[in-house]
C-alpha cells in the first residue's frame, strides 16, 4: 500500500485546448492505458475540450463546474 498526499504534487501547467488555470500532476503510470493523474482547476479556470486519450474515471473532491464528452450536453458536476 502507498498512501499518496495531493498537495505534494504541484503539478504542470496546461495549456492546450484553450486551458487556463489547471494543472496536471501524475501520480502513478499502471502500464498501457491506465494511469492516475491529478488534475485541478482553478476559480473561474478552464480545462479546454480535448479527446481524452484513455478511458476516464473523475473524481471530484472540491468546487463544481460542467463537464461533456460525447454526447453535446454537459453536465454540472460537486463533490459527492
Amino acid at each position: 500500500m502507498q498512501v499518496v498526499s495531493l498537495g505534494g504534487y504541484p503539478g504542470t501547467a496546461i495549456g492546450a485546448h484553450g486551458s487556463v488555470g489547471a494543472t496536471f500532476a501524475r501520480i502513478a503510470d499502471f502500464g498501457p492505458g491506465s494511469a492516475a493523474t491529478v488534475v485541478r482547476v482553478g476559480p473561474d479556470g478552464v480545462l479546454g475540450l480535448h479527446p481524452a486519450p484513455k478511458p476516464q474515471l473523475m473524481i471530484v473532491i472540491d468546487g463544481e463546474g460542467r463537464v461533456g464528452g460525447e454526447d453535446p450536453a454537459s453536465i454540472n458536476i460537486r463533490p459527492g
